[in-house]
This record gives C-alpha cells, sequence and structure tokens, in this order.
C-alpha cells in the first residue's frame, strides 16, 4: 500500500513537471505576429530616427537635447546623467586639496569648467573626475595645456567631487560646442 502511494506521488510529481499552461504552437500565427511586430518596430524607428537628427551626439551617441550651464548644474540637483556645458578654467586635486587656474599644471585627474572662460572664483566652477584613460589622455592640462579655455559638453551623473558639485564618471563628451 505504502508503495502505490508513492508510485501515485511520482507519477502526478511528473505529470506537473512536464504538463505545460502554455499555448499550442502554431506557425501561421506566429509568422503573422512577426510581420505585424516588425512592421511596428520600422514604423517607430523612422521616427526615433528623425527626431534623433535633430540632437547633437557624442561618441557614444548619446543625446544633447537637455545641456545645462555651470550656473544650473551648481544650483539643482539634477537627477540621472546630464549634459553639463563650459569653459575648461582650470585642474584640480584632492590630496593635498590644489587648485590650479594657471599654468604651469600638475594636476590630471581633475578639471574645472565654469561658464566664462576666464573664471577665477571656484564658487562658480564644477569639478569633473578624470579617470585614467582616453578622456584623461585627451582632456588634462598637463599634457594639453591648450585645452585651458576650451569650450566643451561633458555627459554623465552629477555628484559631489572635491568639495563641490562635479561630474564623477565621464559617459561622454563633445567639442567645439558654442
Amino acid at each position: 500500500m505504502k508503495h502505490t502511494f508513492y508510485w501515485h506521488c511520482t507519477v502526478i510529481a511528473l505529470l506537473l513537471c512536464f504538463s505545460s499552461c502554455q499555448k499550442s504552437y502554431d506557425e501561421e500565427e506566429y509568422k503573422k505576429n512577426n510581420q505585424q511586430e516588425e512592421t511596428k518596430n520600422d514604423s517607430n524607428d523612422t521616427e526615433k530616427d528623425s527626431s534623433a537628427d535633430n540632437d547633437k551626439k557624442d561618441d557614444n551617441n548619446h543625446a544633447q537635447a537637455d545641456t545645462v550651464s555651470i550656473k544650473e548644474f551648481r544650483s539643482n540637483t539634477i537627477g540621472g546623467q546630464i549634459w553639463v556645458k563650459g569653459y575648461i578654467v582650470g585642474a584640480a586635486s584632492g590630496r593635498p586639496k590644489t587648485l590650479e587656474l594657471a599654468p604651469p599644471f600638475t594636476v590630471k585627474t581633475a578639471l574645472l569648467l565654469a561658464d566664462d572662460p576666464q573664471e577665477s572664483s571656484i564658487d562658480n566652477v564644477i569639478s569633473v573626475r578624470l579617470v585614467a584613460g582616453k578622456y584623461r589622455d585627451a582632456l588634462n592640462l598637463v599634457d594639453n595645456p591648450d585645452n585651458k579655455g576650451k569650450c566643451i559638453a561633458i555627459y554623465g551623473i552629477q555628484k559631489t567631487y572635491l568639495n563641490m558639485p562635479g561630474i564623477y564618471n565621464i559617459d561622454g563628451i563633445e567639442y567645439s560646442i558654442k
């Protein structure tokens, strides 16, 4: 009797495991639905492409529709990633705290951006962290002193860096912004 009970339980368990609640497969219906989705996606892609052409893109294809100034960036808490535009006015470091607004520059790890290329007040700048790699190589003022005074847009998340508003991780850049 005990053996029969276990056998019935095993059969029921196997039936539950291998049974399915899915609708049966119909190849014609699948093809029809797939074609409708492709047509819908093609029309959506066309709409997206035409609107995206109006937005400037960076080297990672991020649209620059909502670029903010340094003043806006400093005075607002911005959720998520954002473009910020400003002039490279100096370099900075946290250990020891170093702010360089004039050459010779000795710090490669962070930039200072401002709305005015001649800005000298630390209260009107933001910091941008430069990690080792392509952005540090291209932007740091030690190796590229001619970058001082150039306008640039940077894409990233607003975060406090070096005890001031800043961009902690760069996700995109755009040069020659006017």
